[in-house]
């Protein structure tokens, strides 16, 4: 017997961990799985009940739509509850529609889980006693997310348990329970006094239980607000001035509602003067914010005559006494100058010494708006000959220059070509055919044609004999060149070999003499320019 005591011990344990163990896989599946789901209830005949139809495990969904199946000889919808968690569902406009549609749709998916609807059935007054189903159902297209792809939910239907009609031969006794009347207020519905039988579920207005009735019929409308009188800052619609009491709304003395009906109350205030000074030609003073009561008042204190530059005001307000007094000119001379190739002149003019301004004369009458037009612009430069600044040799160019006879302004410069060199060669003759000439006068003829002199113009004279010509017997040859004009070493040539006569040796010394006078004319002349310039 102990034994098998033990073997059935054994069993129960492992049945009741089995049992244990498969109620755990069901919740654990039953929390995963998405659910439309209502609640069950029980109702006696002639009830309303009241069912929430409700979301559980929702993955995620943008609109759904559920038809409501009921067994429309024992209940009949009568009112419906369009507030959801998903905010307000749409539901048929037929009540007596069977079945009854709910739907809902949104912006975007939602996993929003809780109420979807409320519906309140009235249980038919002859429904007989049973288990009344009212199902849920939907279409695959009728559930979808966002994607409009169909999102699956199972669903648990509601049993409604109906306790119906006792048996004609029956003879029921009501267990009355009294509900005592309660006054109306803006918040709560009150209610007249009345019966409540809790073996059958129903209501009588009397104690014989002879008239039957319903919670709804026995509900009193909401009464008015109650509006007082209540000072506080709430209802405050505007504050107290210095001519006014603080204005207040009424308010209900149940939910504090605020009314449209008003009241003053409290005190006035003091006033409230402006630091800012009022004034006119009287005087000033500091004026209220809202009345315009005057304080403080008092004449002016005049800061002094009116001058040219000040007015007359009242140093305690600013108001302004009398204005400045008209300006009076007072020109004085200003000294002009003559313009040079430096400087800019200026023409005379007058200069108010009190306000500045100036006038082409002394009584003020004209006046330079334009101060630029009182200029008188540089003269130009005065240019001067040519001054040498580098001789130049049969190496290398000179230079030379113009500037300004006033400001010494170099204005223009300019290169002297190098000096051509004398051919050193000499044509050799008879001492006895040589002729002597004037190199100014040497005519220019072809080598090859020799000039013949006659015998009675030849200058018969003794190479030996022949005196040498001293430089300052030779021939001087003046500048032509102007001041203006640079000497032109290239243009002038002391060379005559191309003249065509055969020269003597006596000749070809006073052509050397000449070229060396020359020069030191050249030079002479560029050291006095030189003194000049220092």
């Amino acid at each position: 017997m102990n034994i098998m005591k033990k073997i059935k011990v054994i069993v129960a344990l492992t049945l009741i961990m089995s049992m244990i163990t498969i109620g755990t896989v069901l919740k654990i599946n039953a929390a995963e799985t998405p659910t439309f789901a209502f609640n069950s209830s029980s109702a006696n005949a002639g009830e309303e009940v009241e069912l929430t139809l409700t979301c559980s495990n929702n993955p995620g969904i943008n609109g759904w739509a559920v038809n409501i199946g009921y067994d429309s000889s024992v209940m009949q919808i009568v009112s419906t509850d369009k507030a959801s968690a998903f905010g307000e569902v749409t539901v048929s406009q037929n009540l007596s529609e069977n079945p009854f549609r709910i739907q809902w749709f949104g912006l975007s998916d939602v996993t929003t889980n809780g109420k979807m609807a409320g519906l309140t059935f009235k249980i038919d007054e002859n429904a007989k006693s049973g288990d009344y189903i009212v199902s849920i159902s939907y279409s695959e297209d009728e559930v979808v997310n966002l994607d409009e792809d169909s999102v699956h939910f199972d669903t648990i239907d509601a049993t409604v348990s109906v306790n119906g009609k006792s048996e004609p031969d029956t003879v029921h006794t009501h267990n009355l329970t009294k509900i005592e009347s309660k006054v109306s207020t803006c918040l709560e519905q009150g209610n007249n006094e009345y019966f409540y039988c809790e073996d059958c579920g129903k209501y009588f207005k009397d104690t014989e239980a002879t008239t039957e009735t319903t919670v709804e019929a026995e509900k009193l409308t909401l009464a008015n607000h109650n509006f007082i009188e209540n000072a506080k800052d709430e209802y405050l619609k505007s504050e107290a001035t210095c001519t006014s009491q603080a204005v207040y709304y009424k308010s209900c003395s149940v939910c504090g509602e605020k009314s449209n009906e008003t009241f003053i109350y409290g005190e006035l205030k003091s006033h409230d003067y402006s630091d800012e000074w009022k004034f006119d030609i009287n005087g000033h003073w500091h004026e209220c914010k809202n009345c315009g009561d005057k304080h403080d008042e008092a004449a002016h204190i005049s800061s002094g005559a009116a001058t040219e530059t000040e007015d007359e005001v009242c140093t305690v307000c600013g108001y302004v006494i009398a204005p400045k007094k008209e300006h009076t000119h007072n020109p004085i001379l200003v000294e002009g100058k003559e313009a040079t190739c430096t400087e800019e002149g200026q023409k005379a003019y007058y200069e108010c010494e009190g306000c500045n301004k100036w006038f082409e004369d002394g009584t003020a009458s004209i006046e330079i708006t334009d101060k630029n037009s009182i200029i008188i612009p540089k003269k130009a430069h005065t240019p001067s000959a040519w001054i040498v600044d580098k001789e130049a040799t049969e190496k290398d160019k000179g230079s030379q220059h113009k500037e300004c006879i006033d400001c010494h302004t170099v204005l223009t410069t300019e290169e002297i070509p190098v000096i051509t060199p004398q051919p050193d060669t000499q044509p050799t003759t008879n001492p006895d055919e040589q002729i002597t000439t004037n190199p100014d006068e040497q005519s220019s003829t072809n080598p090859d044609e020799q000039t013949t002199t006659k015998p009675d113009e030849q200058s018969t004279t003794n190479p030996d004999d022949q005196s040498e010509t001293k430089p300052e017997e030779q021939p001087t040859t003046k500048s032509t060149a102007t001041d203006s004009e640079a000497p032109n070493n290239s243009n002038t040539s002391y060379s005559n070999s191309n003249s065509g006569a055969i020269q003597t040796g006596q000749a070809s010394f006073a052509v050397l003499a000449l070229i060396v006078l020359i020069f030191g004319v050249i030079l002479a002349y560029a050291v006095n320019i030189k003194k000049h310039r220092n």
